[in-house]
């Protein structure tokens, strides 16, 4: 028993267990030298093993990789920031059309959402079969028509029209970065990037609230998006000069190699390779699907031309019907059902905090115009950003330290860990920021416990969504597109009861009753811990499960 986490006797190496210490190779448990072969760098052995294939995104230059990384968090915080800058304007739109604060959130955001989740499946779908650079340029180019549209609105439901717009265009650059994370980052390097990834909405929204609301103070809500028209143009250059494409089938590869490598003598079964328990990141745990004996392949790097190419054809064979509703059978997966219930709530609570803040602080007693109430975001912003660079480098550290203590293996299960921290700072944000609310406290006291939750949400970020790719590795688009069905479905839940609930019962009831589903939510961590592993095991030894995580 690995630090509580109980054995599965029947399969002890299930999907997820993997060697990623050098001390592996020297187990006094018969497993001496079966790792010898593998990949390392130092004393981390390579998880997942990358393949000797130049195209092979494991193998792009760091330099590529953190290019690639940067593009792509920076086009997700601006497309977050231009679905959320019409927030600090909400008191001037509902002054204009001659409504309330709750009617206008319900125009503005649920259309959005809606559309944004129906795309998602739609977006995965597609990533599965053609890839993800054609859907980065394709949404890059979609931003541009949304933003240039905006300058005309001149109704809500013009402004509801925008919403669903924005659904469309912003889905699959929020989606698909974290599986280009899993596509060319190593398991023991992840955590940062994939905190950094899951705070890019709040980021987004709260910088967004700064430049539009001296926009619209200045000189209107319509400038709000000619002006991020022309900011996107050189995001949308770089995402076609630098986003290459990450798709890349190593378990087709290797198995291209191995057959040519046995050619003439040995007839190579391709369908029972992809049937095989494990997945892409453990095939170097079984001497029969990684031989150790296989030659290095010679083959000439990608020239610029096909970097640059956008349209790849088809990376799977797999009907885009069937691909569109895999998310769905995930949901029976134990990881994907923790990962779902976690990330979609401190989600969630970070986007009603932020709600809040708006409809206290733009109403009397406070009364802030748009250029006061855009900075109320700004300390948020910071702190998201560096706790979740603190987050992710602690994991990672984590991780290493338990593994190398575990003899060398690497479980999935020490990421949840993160949940402590999680838990801890989330729970006091509830409970002291409701009588804050009740007590019409200073606007300085407001905005500074609002704080825990940005401090909160990249804990249980670096815990949900690394435990889903280290898990999951072939189905992590798909596990995060049912994640974040659960996220859109229960914000559309809070952005549609949450304000009308807050007006009618005060803050106090609201916060206390929002900080016990918290604890209930964040209770399923202690379980998922303690018989993640016995799951997992259940979970490779059933045909049925592994089969749709398996298939091309």
């Amino acid at each position: 028993m690995a630090f509580g986490i109980l054995e599965d006797r029947l399969t002890p190496r299930p999907p997820g267990t993997v060697p990623l210490d050098s001390k592996a190779s020297n187990r006094d448990d018969g497993l001496i030298g079966e790792f010898d072969h593998l990949k390392r760098k130092g004393d981390i052995i390579l998880q997942p093993q990358p393949t000797d294939s130049l195209n092979d995104p494991l193998n792009w230059t760091y330099k590529r990789k953190v290019r690639l990384f940067f593009v792509l968090l920076v086009s997700s915080i601006a497309v977050s920031g231009i679905q959320g800058m019409l927030g600090t304007g909400v008191r001037l739109i509902a002054t204009q059309f001659h409504t309330d604060f709750p009617t206008v959130t319900k125009i503005l955001r649920p259309p959005g959402l809606i559309t944004g989740t129906i795309t998602l499946f739609i977006s995965s779908a597609a990533a599965s079969i053609w890839g993800k650079r054609v859907q980065f340029v394709l949404a890059s180019g979609l931003v541009l028509v949304w933003t240039l549209t905006g300058y005309f609105a001149n109704s809500l439901a013009y402004y509801q029209g925008l919403s669903v717009i924005g659904g469309l265009a912003a889905s699959p650059l929020e989606l698909l970065i974290s599986p280009v994370i899993a596509d060319m980052i190593y398991v023991h390097e992840r955590g940062t990037l994939v905190a950094l990834s899951a705070i890019v909405n709040v980021v987004g929204a709260d910088a967004s609230h700064i430049i539009s609301g001296n926009i619209i103070d200045k000189l209107g809500l319509k400038y709000t998006f000619i002006i991020s028209f022309g900011v996107w143009i050189p995001i949308a250059l770089a995402i076609y000069f630098f986003v290459y494409e990450t798709t890349f089938n190593r378990t087709s590869y290797n198995a291209k190699q191995k057959a040519k490598a046995l050619s003439g003598t040995v007839e190579f079964d391709l369908e029972k390779e992809k049937m095989h328990v494990v997945q892409v990141e453990d095939l170097a745990l079984s001497r029969s699907t990684t031989p150790d004996t296989l030659p290095a392949v010679t083959e000439a790097p990608p020239t610029r031309r096909q970097l640059l190419k956008v349209w790849h054809g088809r990376f799977s064979e797999t009907s885009f019907i069937k691909a569109f509703f895999k998310p769905f059978p995930l949901l029976a997966f134990p990881s994907v059902i923790f990962a779902t219930i976690v990330h979609g709530a401190f989600g969630a609570w970070v986007s009603v905090v932020g709600t809040i803040h708006t409809q206290v602080l733009a109403f009397p007693p406070y009364s802030l115009p748009p250029d006061q109430l855009a900075y109320i975001g700004l300390p948020g912003s910071a702190v998201s950003f560096i706790f979740s660079v603190a987050s992710g480098l602690l994991i990672d550290w984590l991780i290493k330290f338990l593994a190398r203590r575990n003899g060398g293996i690497y479980e999935p299960e020490f990421r949840l860990l993160a949940m402590i921290p999680a838990v801890v700072l989330s729970t006091l944000g509830f409970v002291l920021l409701g009588p804050a609310y009740a007590e019409q406290a200073s606007v300085p006291k407001i905005v500074g416990l609002g704080l825990f939750f940005n401090a909160a949400s990249p804990f249980a970020s670096a815990a949900s969504f690394t435990y889903i790719f280290d898990t999951l590795q072939k189905s992590s688009t798909e596990a995060f597109v049912a994640t974040s069905l659960f996220r859109a479905f229960f914000s559309f839940l809070v952005l549609e009861f949450v304000p009308t609930w807050f007006t009618q019962v005060g803050a106090k009831k609201v916060f206390y009753t929002l900080a016990v589903l918290n604890l209930a939510f964040s209770a399923l961590t202690i379980p998922v811990y303690i018989f993640g592993k016995k799951m997992r095991g259940a979970v490779s030894r059933n045909k049925t499960l592994m089969k749709i995580t398996l298939e091309e």
